[in-house]
C-alpha cells in the first residue's frame, strides 16, 4: 500500500491561491461587462465622429453654377410649395365656413327666437 502525506499548509496555500485567482477572474469579468457597457454607448459617437469627418473631407465649396443652380432649384421648391399651400387654404377656407358657420347660423337663429 502506498500512503500518501497531506500537508495542511500546501493545502490552505493552493485554497487561498484558488479563490484570489476566482477573485481576479470575476474582477476581470465585471470589468469586461462595463467596458461592453461603456463600448456601447460610445461605439455609436466613435462611427459618428468618424463619418462626420469622412464627410467634411469630401465636401467642396461650390463654384458659382453649381450655387446658382442649387439656389434656382431651391427657390422653384418654395414657390410650388407656396401654391400647394395657397390652394389647399383656399379650398378648405369654404368649407370650414360651411360647417363652422352652420352651427353659429343655428345659434343665431336661436338665440333670436329667444329673444322674441
Amino acid at each position: 500500500m502506498i500512503f500518501l502525506e497531506f500537508n495542511s499548509t500546501e493545502a490552505h496555500r493552493s485554497t487561498i491561491f484558488t479563490t484570489t485567482k476566482n477573485r481576479e477572474r470575476n474582477r476581470e469579468r465585471k470589468n469586461r461587462k462595463e467596458m461592453d457597457a461603456i463600448d456601447s454607448v460610445f461605439d455609436p459617437l466613435r462611427e459618428f465622429s468618424k463619418d462626420s469627418v469622412r464627410l467634411v473631407k469630401r465636401c467642396h465649396k461650390p463654384d458659382r453654377k453649381e450655387f446658382t443652380k442649387v439656389a434656382f432649384r431651391t427657390a422653384i421648391g418654395f414657390v410650388v410649395m407656396g401654391f400647394v399651400g395657397f390652394f389647399v387654404k383656399l379650398i378648405f377656407i369654404p368649407i370650414n365656413n360651411i360647417i363652422v358657420g352652420s352651427d353659429r347660423m343655428d345659434g343665431s337663429r336661436l338665440d333670436r327666437k329667444m329673444q322674441r
